[in-house]
């Protein structure tokens, strides 16, 4: 079931997003999510924010804040599942245009959102990880 984020689930949602990070961005150190840790967990609640329960459990999140979509983080044993896909179907439903920034290294993330009608709009090295980023982006009316 996919439900509105609850006070509840940050304890989860925060553990699923740094576990998430630290998997899918090896070429990034730990230590850069950690430090960004606080942040995340400040903007979460603000932000609106969907999570897919199971039997009880947290198992995934979707977050965005003003058509900037902060993440998808699924655990790990239903990755690949199509959950991912819900969770940004679920976002699409409710906010007309979306933006994401990925990684250039996460082949995977490029590949999940292009499948999904998003659109390269610029590249752009961020400082902090001297990493390529991609700025992508979802238009309700451009890719249904």
């Amino acid at each position: 079931m996919i439900r509105k984020w609850k006070e509840e689930d940050q304890e989860t949602v925060m553990e699923l997003w740094l576990i998430g990070n630290t998997e899918v961005h090896s070429f990034i150190s730990p230590k850069y999510w950690r430090q960004n840790y606080k942040e995340i967990q400040r903007v979460i609640p603000i932000a609106r924010t969907f999570v897919y329960e199971h039997q009880g459990k947290v198992k995934g999140f979707v977050s965005a804040m003003e058509g900037y979509l902060l993440g998808i983080f699924v655990d790990a044993d239903i990755r690949k599942c199509g959950m991912g896909m819900v969770l940004l179907d679920c976002m699409k439903q409710r906010e007309p245009n979306l933006t994401v920034t990925v990684y250039e290294k996460n082949v995977e993330a490029v590949r999940f959102f292009m499948r999904q009608h998003f659109k390269i709009e610029s590249e752009v090295t961020e400082d902090a990880t001297g990493e390529k980023q991609l700025m992508m982006v979802w238009n309700q009316e451009a890719g249904k």
